[in-house]
């Protein structure tokens, strides 16, 4: 609406849907070059054609699990955030040390007491579990609802949090 209360011009709501178009043609024609940069090397590299050894199905459940945890720690960091500054320090003050504390880079076994205590409530733990689980061993659903539910568990708390936290932000 204008700002003295009347409807916009007839050409102006129908030009809208063509700007739209035009604009996410313009975005499609900026990525879809760099959407091929390092397709031909990876797929010449023997480790692109490795066999995935187990099923892909409970792979992509424990994703979404995982996706829906983060999500939920990604919210509440947003939640209590006030400015985008903060929001993207509390992101890294997150993903820094889950990273640090998921077992990737240092084997879990390998850290102090307190810092293995710490990664049972680190969702990317699991879900690396999962991965190597279903890429190198072949792990069915079976075998990898001990890594899937910790990480529902994760998702519920931390969605739970996100809302409660971003309720009481609302007054």
């Amino acid at each position: 609406m204008a700002a003295s209360g009347k409807r916009p011009p007839a050409t102006d709501r129908a030009s809208r849907p063509a700007q739209r178009r035009i604009r996410v043609r313009t975005v499609a024609a900026i990525l879809r070059p760099g959407a091929g940069i390092g397709y031909p090397q990876t797929r010449s590299h023997p480790a692109a054609r490795a066999a995935l050894r187990g099923d892909v199905a409970p792979l992509y459940g424990a994703l979404l699990v995982f996706a829906l945890s983060v999500a939920g720690w990604g919210l509440a960091i947003s939640a209590v955030a006030h400015t985008q500054q903060q929001a993207i320090v509390g992101v890294f003050l997150f993903v820094a040390p889950a990273s640090i504390l998921s077992g990737f880079a240092v084997p879990i076994g390998n850290m102090p007491d307190l810092l293995q205590w710490l990664t049972w409530a680190n969702p990317l733990r699991y879900a690396l579990v999962v991965i190597r689980g279903v890429f190198l061993r072949g792990l069915g659903s079976a075998e990898l609802w001990g890594q899937i539910w910790p990480m529902a568990v994760i998702a519920a708390v931390s969605l739970t949090l996100a809302a409660l936290v971003y309720r009481r932000r609302l007054g």
